[in-house]
């Protein structure tokens, strides 16, 4: 408020100078000397000072207003972009994402800062400027409205074509984004297959493809600015013969007519300001919409808990499809007791992955329930479910705050350094990482990920299994986890597998039936389909698809 009262208070200042040339006009016709002309100067000397000094006041306050709103709006967009629906990353592309987060949230700010201000200021001023032309004379808002008619005829034509192609450009960048994203990510694949050259091509054909989008924008900026000279030369045109009629029938002053022309004028360079800069604010208005497209996304439902349960996972009837039409899983009726550690077997595309995704709520059921927990939580301020995949992310930062960040601000020893300490070291230790991470240059102070210490896929396992224990959950759901490790890594990690599985409820999808049989009891799946399960003594020694896979994988060992 306080802003808009600056602006508007500036523009009726900036009146003062054109009203007074007006006046000047009249007193030089009357044959007035240059004593005369000082009170007018003077007035004209003040009225541009006072209003440069109200004009920076509110041009300064808007930007820190708009600055805050978009501040919360990115915080909303962070905060549904990680709740968001597996499935929905995936179709969309992480290109896509990462282009809204990042690029998108730029340019809204961009304009908040910059453009929304000065639009803000410029409507005050053509409300201002229009009343004090008609203030003249009634008749001059004659061609006032013939030069609105032409500017709004300039703006229909513009915005709905600037529209489509701002809503072009900035798919052309997310596809731009995600080649480029993954010729970086795949770099390694990329040398080893000799892909150097289909990459490039990929990323300059996305490129061209982009330039040609963003060029069609300028175009049409480029014809938008021709076609508003030509208005503003017929809007003077016309306000000059209303003046000369005017002044013929003695209704106005030739000084009062002056002043009409040059309060025209001067609205005529925030006016071209505004439109110029049409193509900025139609791109933020596009990064906006698909800033607000992710927040209006339905957030992901978590878990449910049981009201009365015994602290199991419990699935009833549970069907999924990816794409709505393929059911990847059918009515799966299973059930996991509290403390049991539970391993999923089966052939590749059984099922097993969807399944441990629906318990950990990254995926959504189309029919059935998916129940987990229940009762008295263990430990305050525990998650209730973890998951951890064979594709996992090391954070760039010191080894310590990789593991510590799945510490929850509400745990016990949270804000206790020495605390905090303890129970990485104890952590490290469990998953047998305390060894290697001694050799550090740092220890843990080491910087890891892509900007420092490169980490083997074996040992970032491990610090995702550490991760586990920080966080203490109810349930953990290993996905593969221990897959990336080869055969000299494959019993550390397996034996950090059962230290983090240790007095939990696990969901176990394993790779390794050697794996498997160390688990409480084993789940075979099949097409979707629950098709056996039972101990692992059970399953091994009664006929039936696990004891065939164990003999097949026996003979190969």
């Amino acid at each position: 408020m306080l802003a808009v009262t600056a602006m508007t208070l500036a523009a009726l200042l900036d009146l003062v100078v054109p009203r007074q040339a007006g006046r000047i006009v009249d007193a030089v016709r009357a044959g007035a000397g240059p004593e005369s002309l000082t009170s007018h100067a003077v007035a004209m000397i003040a009225a541009i000072l006072v209003s440069g000094l109200v004009s920076g006041i509110g041009l300064s306050l808007a930007p820190a207003f708009f600055a805050a709103v978009l501040a919360r709006l990115r915080e909303q967009m962070l905060q549904a972009a990680l709740d968001l629906p597996q499935t929905t990353v995936e179709r969309a592309g992480l290109a896509d994402l990462v282009s809204r987060v990042g690029d998108d949230v730029s340019r809204a700010r961009d304009a908040a800062t910059l453009v929304v201000p000065r639009i803000v200021s410029t409507g005050i001023l053509v409300t201002v400027s229009a009343v004090g032309i008609a203030a003249a004379h009634p008749a001059f808002l004659a061609a006032i409205a013939a030069g609105a008619t032409g500017h709004l005829l300039l703006i229909r034509w513009y915005w709905p074509r600037a529209s489509q192609a701002y809503v072009a450009e900035r798919a052309a960048s997310a596809h731009q984004a995600g080649h480029v994203l993954a010729t970086v990510h795949g770099l390694d694949s990329v040398h080893s297959y000799g892909l150097q050259r289909m990459r490039r091509r990929l990323v300059a054909d996305s490129s061209r493809e982009l330039c040609r989008r963003r060029m069609h924008g300028r175009r049409l900026v480029i014809t938008l600015s021709a076609g508003l000279l030509l208005v503003e030369a017929v809007t003077v045109a016309l306000l000059l013969a209303v003046g000369a009629l005017l002044v013929g029938r003695g209704s106005v002053t030739v000084g009062e007519t002056t002043a009409a022309v040059l309060i025209l004028v001067r609205i005529f360079g925030p006016v071209r300001f505004i439109l110029f800069f049409l193509d900025d604010f139609q791109a933020a208005l596009v990064a906006l919409r698909r800033i607000v497209g992710v927040i209006d996304v339905p957030r992901r439902q978590p878990t449910a808990a049981a009201q009365d349960g015994d602290g199991g996972i419990v699935l009833s009837g549970v069907s999924f499809s990816y794409d709505g039409v393929h059911q990847v899983l059918h009515e799966v009726d299973l059930r996991v007791g509290a403390g049991e550690v539970v391993a999923l077997v089966g052939a590749s595309g059984a099922g097993k992955s969807t399944l441990s995704g629906l318990v950990a709520g990254t995926l959504r059921p189309d029919s059935g329930q998916v129940v987990v927990g229940g009762g008295v939580r263990r430990t305050a301020g525990r998650p209730r479910v973890v998951l951890v995949s064979q594709d996992v992310h090391t954070f760039s930062g010191p080894l310590r705050d990789d593991v510590l960040l799945a510490l929850p601000p509400g745990a016990p020893g949270a804000d206790d350094p020495a605390a905090r300490e303890e129970l990485l070291g104890r952590a490290l230790a469990e998953v047998g990482a305390d060894s290697w991470v001694s050799t550090l240059p740092e220890g843990t102070d080491t910087v890891i990920g892509r900007m420092g210490h490169r980490l083997d896929p074996s040992r970032a396992q491990q610090l995702a299994l550490a991760r586990v224990l920080v966080a203490d959950p109810e349930v953990v759901i290993l996905d593969e986890a221990t897959a990336e490790a080869g055969s000299a890594g494959a019993g550390v990690l397996d034996r950090a597998a059962q230290a983090v599985t240790r007095g939990r409820t696990a969901l176990v999808v394993a790779h390794r039936l050697g794996q498997a049989v160390r688990a409480d009891r084993i789940v075979v799946m099949a097409g979707g389909r629950v098709v056996d399960q039972g101990t692992p003594d059970e399953l091994v020694s009664r006929p039936g698809p696990f004891r065939d896979l164990w003999q097949a994988w026996g003979q190969h060992r």
